[in-house]
């Protein structure tokens, strides 16, 4: 019975760009009106990066239901989300302090096996 469960939640909740469980449900939207806030103080690329990201995030339809918003139309999960923005960051060539700022408060790699090894 609890292997029948696991098999349909990790079906039902894979990013579409990791393939990983989705384990932190925070929609796209909801990353995205939070990196808005925090560009307030970057008015010099704030809208080249948020042009950038919203080019890079297809539209996916999901069953995972975000804990801000009950959105259940993505299915990309907050660590590929960031890594999106962290890539879109480099290609706008901005300052290593800028990058580090941004991963204290969009940092999703919990495990410190990804990006967090690059940056931090």
């Amino acid at each position: 019975m609890l292997q029948n469960f696991s098999q349909a939640v990790e079906q039902e909740y894979l990013c579409s760009l990791c393939f990983e469980p989705i384990t932190n449900p925070i929609c796209p939207n909801c990353l995205t009106k939070e990196l808005r806030v925090w560009l307030k103080d970057y008015p010099a690329f704030r809208n080249r990066l948020l042009n950038r990201v919203a080019k890079r995030l297809k539209p996916s339809k999901g069953n995972c239901q975000c804990i801000f918003c009950n959105n259940s139309d993505y299915s990309i999960c907050p660590y590929c989300f960031t890594e999106i923005v962290l890539k879109e960051l480099e290609n706008l060539k901005v300052s290593k302090h800028i990058i580090y700022e941004f991963l204290r408060f969009f940092n999703f790699d919990l495990e410190k096996q990804g990006y967090s090894m690059k940056y931090l």
